[in-house]
């Protein structure tokens, strides 16, 4: 744990945080209920642990390539329901009247419902998903899980079109969105009996590689790996792309999904600058239509005085809709010299320099 967490800190979580920070998840059309009456009512819930049948059914949604959002009664009442396809309602035994009366309304006007056997007897499920209860075999409860997920699918598919999924049931996908930009993120589920605990017959401990297709169902669309910092290969099908990816044991990916590809890296600044004074850096990603890429795009801006030392504002950014402007406040005592200014973007590599004369 110890050296995955170093690797996902400085992997993902600090070149990509000031990115990711600014982009929502992609607009859901799937809810699950996660109802407080029936906690309180019927003993149901999670209560902090994903062993709950509520928790088993959000996993069936994932491994079904669906992408939930998890909902509670006040925000039903507060929101409504009209920008869901689909609610799905485990262990929900009781509700109060105006959700009920909400979710009926949902129904009516063509909403899918989808619950188990212990759903509240007012309403009736359009699919009907039976509860599971775990027997302590995760290699059995996952299995049984899975079908569960591929039933589900089957009988989603003539109403509900996934905007994006795999096809491996181990490689789980979900989306973020900024503009018309993806944020994709791949995640390998799939795992073994190991020897730690594994003997034991009660965890899964062991991660395995795994390799998928996956498929985005946008017009067009350029895949850049940013871990790697890569462009993917793809393919065309019908109303869609397609690219393949492999990770290794526990691993994942991030991918962003701009219409048009990144072309070239530009940074503005000024020739040269008094110690004491400000220095305006302005950065630009342009695609390969010559304007700026719509995507918030992770950059590292590295900063090096006359010495070679790595300055201040030196660092990972998100630059939004393309573009970064950085205020270089200079220190009375900054070393003057030429200064110079790298600025690499994490989605394809490319990397610009700018030299930057502070002068005493």
């Amino acid at each position: 744990t110890r050296e995955v967490l170093k690797e996902l800190t400085g992997n993902v979580v600090k070149p990509l945080g000031p990115t990711l920070l600014q982009v929502p998840d992609r607009p859901a059309r799937i809810g699950v209920l996660e109802s407080f009456t029936s906690q309180m009512f019927a003993s149901r819930g999670t209560h902090g642990w994903g062993v709950s049948w509520e928790a088993d059914a959000h996993l069936v949604l994932q491994w079904a390539q669906l992408q939930p959002q998890i909902l509670f009664e006040e925000q039903i009442l507060r929101d409504g329901l009209a920008d869901l396809d689909v609610l799905v309602m485990p262990a929900c035994d009781v509700l109060t009247e105006s959700v009920a009366t909400a979710i009926a309304a949902f129904q009516t006007r063509g909403g899918i419902l989808v619950a188990d056997e212990n759903l509240a007897p007012r309403l009736t499920p359009d699919i009907l998903i039976e509860s599971y209860r775990r027997t302590g075999r995760p290699d059995e409860d996952k299995a049984v899980l899975q079908a569960k997920a591929a039933q589900l699918r089957r009988e989603l598919d003539p109403y509900v079109e996934r905007y994006g999924e795999s096809d491996n049931p181990d490689v789980v996908v979900r989306f973020r969105q900024s503009g018309n930009n993806d944020y994709l993120f791949v995640i390998n589920d799939h795992r073994a009996f190991g020897d730690y605990v594994g003997h034991h017959g009660r965890v899964m401990e062991v991660g395995l590689p795994s390799s998928a297709a996956v498929t985005v169902r946008r017009a067009a669309g350029t895949v850049y790996d940013l871990v790697d910092h890569r462009e993917v290969p793809t393919r065309s099908i019908d109303g869609g792309l397609v690219f393949d990816t492999d990770l290794g044991p526990g691993d994942g990916a991030v991918y962003l999904i701009p219409d048009a590809p990144i072309a070239d890296v530009d940074i503005e600044a000024p020739a040269s600058v008094t110690r004491g004074q400000e220095a305006h850096l302005a950065v630009t990603i342009r695609s390969i239509d010559g304007v700026p890429v719509g995507a918030v795009v992770p950059v590292e801006v590295e900063i090096a005085d006359a010495s070679g030392v790595r300055a201040e504002y030196s660092g990972y950014y998100g630059a939004a809709d393309g573009a970064l402007s950085i205020d270089l406040s200079l220190a009375t005592n900054d070393e003057p010299g030429d200064w110079i200014i790298t600025v690499r973007e994490l989605a394809s590599g490319k990397v610009a320099s700018k030299v930057m004369t502070v002068l005493p």
